[in-house]
C-alpha cells in the first residue's frame, strides 16, 4: 500500500509547519495559524489523512477549555512524507 497517495501539497505545508514548530497541536490551533488559508474542517481532514498515513501522531483527547480534544504532533516515530529524502531539521524551541 502506498501511503502517500492522498497526501497533497496542502498536507505537506501543514506537516512541515508542525515539524518546524514542534509541539502538540489541536486542530483549532493549527487553523488559527493557517487562517484564512484553511478552515477548521480542512485542517481536521488533513490531520486525519496524515495520522492514517503514519506521518503525524495523534494523542488521546485532553481537556482543553472545557472540551476534550485530540492533539497532534510530528514526532521522531512518524514517517517522513513521500518525496522528502531526509527528515528536515526541527527549528530550535
Amino acid at each position: 500500500m502506498n501511503r502517500g497517495n492522498a497526501i497533497a501539497q496542502d498536507h505537506r505545508m501543514l506537516w512541515l509547519s508542525m515539524l518546524h514548530q514542534p509541539d502538540w497541536w489541536t486542530a483549532r490551533r493549527l487553523t488559527l495559524l493557517w487562517a484564512p488559508t484553511f478552515t477548521l474542517e480542512e485542517v481536521e481532514r488533513m490531520l486525519q489523512a496524515l495520522v492514517n498515513g503514519g506521518f503525524v501522531l495523534q494523542r488521546a483527547p485532553e481537556s482543553h477549555r472545557g472540551e476534550r480534544v485530540p492533539t497532534f504532533s510530528v514526532t521522531d516515530d512518524c514517517l517522513v512524507l513521500p518525496g522528502i529524502v531526509q527528515r528536515p531539521e526541527r527549528m530550535a524551541a
